[in-house]
């Protein structure tokens, strides 16, 4: 009688069970040291193929031999899962970063008093992202989850996401600017420091460069800010030209530089600008 699931060991003398070696969770002599009574072979083998655990093992392993002839085992059934869920999350934040984006060029303030869905003070972010839910099923599917609590642990549409948007959009902008500025080579610097509603020293920083691009036009680059510790020529010389290291723009190319009244920017002694000229004179 032929019996597909059995396994003789030269090595051992001994006869396994295929199926029940790797689906079986129970340790007996089929599975472990094998059986070698002879003797009684026939009886042994037509009892222990009508045993319960061996029936289940011979369902599991013709189930998983029929999956494998079709292609679709549990691995490529999780894994299809997997790909839709990826490409639900890239279509979902996808979105969220251009409503930040969008909000963002129109200088539009993203937060407002709450970050509760559909109440009526949640800020202009989460407005918009109400408004494409009314539209795209998607982005509706996932207010759902995020309502019914199962989207994640982390909804992506609280204030610490939308401000890392907000960095990435920033790096990726910087990161063009300094290309334009290198690609025209030589630029000038504009400095101005005031203070903000926190009385705190704000040094703004604008690049201002003859574009070669097209045809040539003067364009001036606002870099951000710097908060000086101190207001001393030397600190701020200093942190500009840290700034600009970092950027990778050499001061060398510096062919122009503007400062507001003050004597600690514009002193000829010791402010900025002579301070700078010491390294590009």
């Amino acid at each position: 009688m032929a019996r597909s699931w059995l396994m003789y060991s030269m090595q051992n003398n001994s006869l396994f069970c295929f199926c029940c070696k790797f689906f079986s969770k129970r340790i007996i002599h089929f599975t472990s040291s094998g059986m070698a009574n002879w003797k009684h072979e026939s009886a042994y083998l037509t009892s222990y193929e009508n045993s319960p655990e061996h029936l289940r093992c011979m369902k599991v392993w013709k189930e998983l031999a029929a999956r494998l002839r079709s292609g679709e085992t549990i691995d490529k059934q999780e894994m299809a899962l997997l790909e839709a869920e990826r490409v639900r999350w890239r279509a979902v934040l996808t979105c969220l970063i251009a409503i930040v984006q969008s909000l963002a060029i129109r200088n539009l303030a993203l937060r407002g008093h709450t970050e509760t869905l559909f109440t009526p003070s949640n800020g202009n972010f989460l407005k918009e992202v109400e408004l494409m839910a009314r539209f795209d099923p998607i982005m509706k599917d996932y207010l759902n989850r995020v309502e019914r609590g199962t989207a994640s642990h982390n909804s992506y549409l609280g204030h610490h996401v939308q401000n890392e948007v907000i960095d990435l959009l920033s790096s990726k902008i910087i990161s063009a600017i300094v290309d334009d500025i290198k690609q025209a080579k030589f630029f000038s610097i504009i400095l101005d420091c005031t203070p903000d509603r926190s009385h705190t020293e704000q040094l703004s920083v604008v690049i201002r460069v003859v574009s070669l691009m097209e045809k040539p036009h003067i364009k001036e680059h606002f870099m951000g800010f710097l908060e000086p510790e101190e207001s001393t020529g030397q600190h701020l010389a200093s942190m500009i030209l840290m700034r600009l290291e970092e950027l990778g723009i050499p001061f060398e190319d510096c062919r122009g530089q503007s400062y507001d009244n003050g004597a600690n920017m514009k002193g000829k002694n010791k402010g900025v600008q002579a301070r700078l000229l010491e390294n590009n004179s």
